[in-house]
């Protein structure tokens, strides 16, 4: 019977009179609870115990024999106490006297102690799979949602291990429903590296909670917390839960580490020269910042010989997709799967730049006319520099688009056929070109011939607003190593965790040495360079970074000293 049916089984037997005494007895059970816990209840205890004996006896048999299981009921919620007409316990035992009262038949030496059940915690444990497994020092991986669905290929033992809000179990040493409480501790990583602005733009950058928090556990002595004690986002920071007893005993769990978890497939196209033959180094350099890579199967893909255009970019996205959506264990990964693509060229076409020349003699013995090759570029800030021609990159596509020559006067203008106008020097790829003008009219007059130069190549590409990534595996018409190529793959990873962050959105602070623009396209880090540049795509830049994630390929395969907090505290549950 319940603590409502007792009290509704006494006041249904009693007579009337009987009536009022369940109802002052019953609140005898919660005055005894008082008196236990709060020394500053005493004089409301013995008000309670007075008019227990006033009335107890015009109660009569049935009400004594309900109030009895009212009592019953209140010993094993209230944690213990004594039936009226029974000494309650005190220390030294004797019968029960009020402090300084001697109406109550004490003395003013002596204080009572109501009894209590002498219930102790035991321990405060993670668990780990079911309601009664536990376990010690573990990983949380924090980006992944609670569904079972993420633990396949992921080595993560069951669902207890994901997501920012690990459960955990309070266990008394009898059962008992007693009060305790708990709190979250950092370890190590101190969770306070994160600044005041992060975590206002984030909540998941605040763990919780911090103070000590009341709870208490089910009459069998324990209790599971739920979404109660929460974690980070970031990767790195380690934590215990606390919990203490009304005695102040305190016990803990083990230390559990935050950690985030995704997956990646390699889409090589077919037919390429060289792709990266290990990408061991890349998960090895993610993994100094609490990041998990899990590779599945490589999944192949048309050949495209360039990907430089709006259309070449549309038809790889769809590539992709199609790959992608043919095994059910990548789709099943989204949106926490990142999708490396590799190509031969990464390279971006500037159509039909003019090559003007004035005052060009022209007519039979005239020597050809060597035109250096240069133009402005797409991007802004671009000015005017040498380019090399689009020559042998796309089958079908050439670096000449037309030529004419306009001599002085009023002269009309005469094209030029394509095999009047070369490369010169290498048949592969050149800078300068040659027009042979000596079968013109003998004369004096101007040269303008159009051409399709490289803008730039770039040598890897992070598709925002999806988990694209394109890795080239050739560069300048040269095959590009596999430590370039793992650099790469690193750098343009890092661009899908948010890096190099510039203080916006959900996400940590702006990391110092972060630029945009100055040379390159994107948020990257110039550390080692000199700050305030307009542009830093300079030589001397490149040798000089220290960063992978500066704007260029570089070398260097790590994620320097003020991009690695910034590694750490990212935030990467909405994943891809």
């Amino acid at each position: 019977m319940s603590w409502g049916s007792a009290l509704a089984s006494a006041v249904n037997a009693a007579t009337s009179a009987a009536r009022a005494a369940a109802g002052k007895i019953a609140s005898t059970a919660r005055a005894a609870y008082d008196y236990l816990t709060d020394e500053a209840h005493q004089e409301k205890a013995k008000r309670a115990w007075d008019a227990t004996q006033d009335t107890a006896q015009a109660g009569g048999q049935k009400a004594a024999a309900a109030v009895g299981e009212i009592y019953d009921r209140a010993s094993v919620f209230f944690g213990g106490g004594s039936k009226p007409g029974e000494p309650i316990q005190v220390c030294p035992m004797q019968d029960l006297q009020a402090p300084g009262n001697s109406q109550w038949g004490g003395h003013p030496s002596q204080t009572p102690v109501l009894p209590v059940e002498d219930f102790h915690i035991v321990a405060v444990e993670w668990l780990d799979g079911t309601d009664t497994k536990v376990i010690g020092d573990c990983d949380q991986y924090v980006n992944l949602p609670q569904d079972a669905k993420w633990l396949g290929d992921s080595d993560i033992s069951n669902i207890d291990r994901l997501g920012i809000s690990p459960r955990f179990r309070v266990r008394f040493d009898r059962p008992v429903s007693g009060s305790f409480k708990w709190r979250v501790v950092p370890v190590g990583g101190d969770a306070s590296e994160y600044s005041g602005a992060e975590k206002k733009r984030n909540a998941k950058f605040v763990p919780g909670k911090l103070d000590w928090t009341s709870a208490s556990t089910c009459g069998d002595g324990t209790v599971i917390m739920v979404n109660a004690a929460q974690l980070v986002a970031g990767g790195g920071y380690k934590f215990k839960v606390e919990a203490k007893d009304h005695h102040g005993a305190v016990v803990s769990t083990g230390v559990i580490t935050t950690k985030r978890l995704f997956w990646y497939s390699e889409l090589p196209m077919l037919n390429l020269s060289s792709v990266l033959s290990s990408t061991g180094t890349v998960e090895a350099e993610f993994a100094k910042h609490h990041l998990v890579m899990k590779q599945l199967a490589d999944l192949a893909i048309p050949h495209q010989q360039n990907i430089g255009s709006e259309a070449e970019v549309t038809t790889l996205k769809s590539n992709i997709s199609a790959a992608v959506a043919g095994n059910p264990t990548a789709v099943s990964k989204a949106p926490y799967l990142l999708r490396v693509a590799y190509t031969d060229h990464l390279a971006v076409k500037n159509p039909s730049r003019p090559q003007r020349v004035d005052g060009v003699k022209v007519g039979p013995g005239a020597a050809a006319v060597k035109i250096p090759v240069s133009s402005t570029g797409l991007r802004d800030g671009d000015g005017e520099a040498p380019r090399w021609l689009w020559s042998n990159l796309v089958n079908g596509e050439g670096w000449f688009v037309s030529a004419k020559y306009m001599p002085s006067g009023r002269g009309a203008a005469v094209i030029l056929p394509a095999n009047k106008v070369s490369m010169a020097g290498d048949l592969v790829r050149s800078r300068s070109i040659e027009v042979d003008v000596s079968d013109l009219p003998a004369g004096v007059g101007t040269l303008i011939v159009n051409v399709n130069v490289v803008d730039r190549m770039r040598g890897g590409l992070a598709f925002g607003g999806t988990p694209n990534i394109c890795i080239c595996t050739r560069a300048w018409w040269n095959t590009v190593g596999h430590h370039d190529q793992a650099c790469t793959v690193v750098h343009e990873m890092g661009h899908q965790v948010h890096m190099v962050v510039d203080g916006s959105g959900n996400q940590p602070d702006r990391v110092t040495t972060q630029y945009d623009k100055r040379g390159h396209v994107g948020s990257h880090c110039h550390n080692g360079c000199a700050s305030g540049q307009e542009d830093y795509s300079t030589s001397d830049n490149v040798k000089a970074s220290t960063c992978v994630m500066f704007g260029t390929v570089n070398g260097k395969v790590a994620f320097c000293g003020n991009c690695a907090p910034a590694m750490k505290k990212v935030d990467l549950s909405a994943g891809f």
